[in-house]
């Protein structure tokens, strides 16, 4: 028991109260911060899965396009039929329902 300068004991009741409610705050502030940062990690991987898919879907059309014209030993990708591939792809699976805003960018540069 403490007591005050006049020798009289000094009320402690509620300290713990107060205690209690700080840890209870940092507790939930904590969660929600692990939260958020695993809800935006499992959205960039969804992403990066979703592009990585797209792109191996216009790989396949362009090539077989090209085996169908007798092209098939060219390595050129014609941009344009791997951007509606990879289009007609996000479309099949609904990408813009799940990542609204979406959009198609086929890009080559050397060999990628």
């Amino acid at each position: 028991m403490r007591f005050s300068r006049n020798a009289r004991p000094m009320d402690e009741r509620g300290q713990v109260s107060v205690l209690v409610i700080g840890f209870f705050l940092l507790a939930v502030t904590l969660v929600v911060v692990v939260v958020n940062a695993s809800a935006a990690y499992l959205r960039h991987d969804g992403l990066a899965n979703l592009a990585d898919a797209a792109a191996l879907a216009a790989a396949d059309g362009v090539k077989a396009e090209q085996a169908y014209r007798g092209d098939i030993d060219s390595d050129q990708i014609d941009l344009q039929v791997a951007s509606r591939y990879a289009g007609a792809y996000l479309e099949q699976v609904g990408a813009s329902r799940h990542y609204p805003g979406v959009q198609v960018q086929v890009g080559a540069s050397g060999d990628r």
